[in-house]
């Protein structure tokens, strides 16, 4: 008697059915970038604890070295074992401008109002000269 072949994934529900396993409910990874552009994905809630594997090029997983990772947004995952032991959101860096103590603007009106005394200068001398010959 000849039986239906079946599909790769209808012989995984009916050994999943045997072993009264529910493999319908499909496992959501999350995944992210580090900052260097490796992905990096896990199971649920990224938390303490939670496992964390880095995708290499060609696929595959392993788990993530002993280091603090830096997430593309900011947030700094810190892993033992492969497993999150910390978690630091993105910290908002405040960056103090300092005014500059002289003045661009100030130095610069300073030094067109020497010129133009210089200039006033000149042009008072020029003017007894010529009167000289008037």
């Amino acid at each position: 008697m000849n039986k239906p072949k079946l599909t790769a994934k209808e012989a995984i529900m009916q050994i999943g059915n045997l072993l009264k396993m529910d493999f319908a409910k499909v496992e959501k990874f999350n995944s992210a970038k580090l900052a260097d552009g490796t992905e990096v994905m896990w199971d649920g809630e990224l938390a303490e604890g939670t496992a964390i594997m880095v995708v290499a090029e060609d696929g595959n997983q392993m788990p993530a070295p002993d280091a603090a990772h830096e997430l593309e947004d900011g947030t700094i995952v810190t892993t033992v074992g492969g497993l999150v032991t910390s978690i630091e959101p993105k910290s908002e860096v405040e960056v103090e401008v300092e005014m500059a103590e002289d003045n661009t603007m100030a130095k610069h009106e300073e030094r067109m109002k020497s010129m133009e005394d210089k200039m006033a200068e000149i042009e008072t001398k020029m003017n007894e000269m010529f009167a000289v010959y008037e």
